[in-house]
């Protein structure tokens, strides 16, 4: 499984990429999360960086 973080007119979401396309995440992927129904395109968003969870705080 691909997890990724991206930006979709103007909001960040996550989500499991499959193939050309982008499942969205309801939730963290740092936690408890459920698939939504929303797919898009790859071509359609910005991906963003690497999301790291930051360990110290």
């Amino acid at each position: 499984m691909k997890l990724g973080q991206c930006k979709h007119e103007g909001t960040s979401l996550y989500g499991i990429v499959e193939g050309h396309d982008v499942l969205k995440l309801e939730g963290s992927p740092f936690a408890e999360y459920g698939l939504s129904d929303n797919r898009h395109a790859l071509s359609a968003l910005t991906l963003r960086l690497p999301c790291v969870r930051h360990p110290f705080r």
